[in-house]
């Protein structure tokens, strides 16, 4: 389907047409399709459900090579779907086309972050503007992953700098594209024998921040320098902002002296 521009993304880009928004929406229902297991669930907005029914089946509340029905479809009371996501432990959230600023949906946003502030919600996929989410409440079920290696680290003189390598090892896209500050990726240097929780944000240093999309199996280099640093034992961390710090998902810091 083709549609003129100004009603969709490719406004302001130049390009006369595009598709039609829910087409988008096709390979995040086709990859819940292929990888939900037994006992997740997907969750799919009220705006998605029209395009999910289309693509599933009208008269079925199942998706995917599973022994029970394990979608919820979403109403515009959206506070009890939220409580129902939140109880499930593990869903994916299907979304349909949401284009910030243009002909954004304000509700989308407002799911997203009350379950934010209920678990961890890692974005799977982003096909233009039209997102999955996986949320759980349980850390152990967080899919995001990371390895993270330093070239040409220097630490003389309270100077810190090098290159800085990031695999992603994960399942969830890491530094989404989002109009949200949830999910920024930094770099943080903290005093060895603090809590990187407690450290943050006052007992920390920002490095660096990964600021594009990093998806899973690709990887991305920072140049890092910074100044004006004391002399002292450090660790250099990976840090999901309003998430985790990846040392809670098994990614150990990284031992380090500033002289």
């Amino acid at each position: 389907m083709l549609a003129p521009n100004f009603s969709f993304p490719a406004y302001g880009k130049g390009e006369e047409w595009t598709q039609a928004p829910g087409n988008e929406a096709n390979p995040l229902i086709a990859y819940v399709r292929e990888n939900i297991q037994d006992g997740e669930t997907l969750y799919s907005h009220f705006s998605a459900n029209h395009i999910l029914k289309y693509k599933n089946g009208y008269h079925t509340d199942r998706i995917g090579n599973v022994p029970g029905d394990n979608i919820i479809y979403g109403t515009e009371k959206y506070d009890s779907d939220i409580a129902l996501v939140a109880e499930t432990g593990g869903a994916y959230v299907l979304y349909y086309h949401s284009y910030y600023p243009l002909s954004s949906d304000w509700t989308i946003p407002y799911v997203t972050e009350q379950l934010q502030e209920r678990g961890y919600m890692d974005q799977v996929m982003n096909v233009n503007h039209t997102p999955l989410y996986w949320y759980t409440d349980d850390i152990t079920r967080v899919r995001a992953a990371a390895a993270l290696e330093i070239y040409d680290l220097k630490t003389d003189g309270g100077i810190i700098s090098g290159v800085f390598h990031l695999d992603n090892t994960g399942e969830t896209i890491l530094a989404p594209d989002t109009p949200y500050d949830y999910g920024r990726l930094y770099i943080v240097l903290y005093q060895a024998g603090d809590d990187i929780s407690s450290a943050w944000p006052h007992e920390m240093t920002i490095l660096g921040e990964f600021e594009s999309p990093v998806r899973p199996g690709e990887s991305a280099d920072i140049w890092v320098e910074h100044k004006d640093i004391p002399p002292g034992e450090y660790l250099i961390g990976l840090l999901a902002y309003g998430e985790y710090d990846f040392s809670e998902l098994g990614l150990a810091p990284i031992p380090t002296a500033i002289s």
